[in-house]
């Protein structure tokens, strides 16, 4: 049995029609035109682009950065980039086929689906349509019941005497294990040493440049400092893994206005401590600062008369303890880099160590299987596709490489229950999970006991 999913099942199309030795082939929401879902992902005809010549090198395709032109030059070739070439597939195979389709997918119609069955004739056995596949494995619940749906249809088709009863489900114990198993092999193979791996973390928080064109981007800094809450006069906030100090921006922003509209003047400000463990990203870190500081005190927005809060920056690593007292802060903020380390746990608890008693800590992380290219289609909603700056294309690319290094072991996503367990195992209480970043990233808020 040959189960394939997405532009993969397009593929396992072809090879089945090619090849003997399969006997049931299971579709999962198969690309069945490609141009099409190309179009609907990216908001261009990235074929015509490629056909016209117009189409750059390197260029981010349905989540990866990839060389799209050669790739393209294979597809059309080899006839995988239309849906009149997928017809012709399926018209010849002669492999029972179950394809499972969602009624509501943006990148693959309906009416394809309905084509691409009637396509395949007597060789389809059985189509289950869902109302959707979006963000499956988020629910235990939905993705459960399609994985047995799944094996009652394979055993139904491959051995029809068998006993539905027999399918047993396994266990959450079973399932992490084959998990972290899995996960370790990954590092083996490519997770390189531990000061590679956060060398890799401070490159890619870097290249998350602060883009004032993409809203959803915004959103997910204003989202944090809501989950974190407004400091009171004096209080301290550390910023682990600060990168270019993207958080501290929004904070300071934020500050300012209350700042602008308090009845009465405060008299101290509260105090940002932004730690990373690059020279280079807190230099940037302490430039960015500076320019929204004097931004905020020149005309014709200087109605700040002071710098609403106090900055400091330090070179500390994540993997080690944090050259700071018990109880040094009242918020922390981790963003993005939790992922990157190689023991999460002994991280959390060194931030817990460092929080006073009901302080709060605000951890974000990427999702797992994320697909970030929801942050360039929802530009496009907004915006005709001559507006959308070349700033957010650029950002799409390096969150493509940030979301390929998940995939061969060097970047860890925890999905909500291993995030919560994470927090609750490092000391935290009352952990509250929240989605941010177009649905994208984690953000769990949680309090340090008494």
């Amino acid at each position: 049995v040959l189960v394939a999913a997405d532009l993969a099942a397009r593929l396992a199309l072809r090879a089945v029609v090619e090849q003997a030795g399969v006997n049931l082939l299971v579709l999962l929401t198969c690309v069945v035109d490609l141009g099409s879902t190309l179009q609907a992902v990216h908001g261009q005809d990235v074929v015509t682009a490629y056909c016209n010549g117009t189409l750059r090198d390197t260029t981010n395709v349905l989540g990866w950065n990839i060389n799209a032109s050669r790739w393209l030059e294979d597809m059309v070739r080899e006839g995988y980039a239309d849906l009149d070439m997928t017809m012709k597939d399926a018209e010849r195979l002669r492999t029972p086929t179950i394809v499972f389709a969602a009624e509501r997918d943006p990148t693959v119609s309906h009416s394809s689906v309905r084509e691409l069955q009637a396509a395949l004739g007597t060789s389809s056995k059985h189509t289950y349509v869902w109302p959707d596949f979006d963000r499956l494995h988020e629910d235990p619940g939905k993705d459960r019941t399609l994985y047995r749906q799944l094996i009652a249809a394979c055993l139904e088709q491959c051995y029809p005497m068998a006993v539905r009863e027999h399918i047993r489900d396994p266990s959450l114990r079973e399932v992490s294990r084959q998990k972290l198993l899995e996960w370790e092999r990954l590092v083996a193979r490519h997770g390189g040493s531990t000061p590679k791996r956060v060398e890799i973390c401070s490159e890619d928080l870097a290249s998350l440049q602060f883009p004032s064109g993409l809203p959803d981007y915004w959103l997910f800094l204003e989202d944090s400092y809501r989950l974190m809450g407004r400091p009171e006069p004096g209080q301290r906030v550390l910023d682990a893994a600060c990168g270019n100090g993207q958080f501290g921006a929004v904070f300071m922003i934020n500050q300012a206005y209350h700042q602008l509209h308090a009845q009465a003047k405060e008299n101290r400000s509260p105090c940002y401590v932004g730690i990373d463990s690059a020279v280079n990203t807190i230099s940037r870190a302490k430039d960015n600062f500076a320019r929204i500081a004097d931004t905020l005190q020149s005309p014709p927005s200087g109605t700040v008369p002071e710098v609403p809060i106090r900055a400091l920056f330090s070179i500390s690593e994540l993997h080690r303890p944090l050259p700071f007292h018990d109880s040094s802060f009242d918020h922390v903020v981790c963003s993005l880099a939790i992922g990157y380390l190689p023991d999460p746990l002994s991280s959390i608890r060194e931030l817990t160590r460092c929080l006073k008693a009901h302080g709060k800590l605000v951890v974000t992380n990427f999702k797992p299987y994320g697909d970030l290219t929801q942050l360039y289609r929802n530009l496009l909603v907004e915006r005709s596709k001559s507006q959308v700056p070349d700033r957010a294309c650029r950002l799409l690319h390096n969150v493509g490489e940030i979301l390929e290094k998940e995939r061969d072991g060097r970047l860890r996503c925890f999905n909500r229950q291993e995030l919560l367990s994470l927090l609750i195992s490092g000391g935290a209480i009352r952990p509250r999970i929240y989605a941010t970043l177009a649905n994208q990233v984690f953000a769990a808020v949680a309090e340090k006991p008494a």
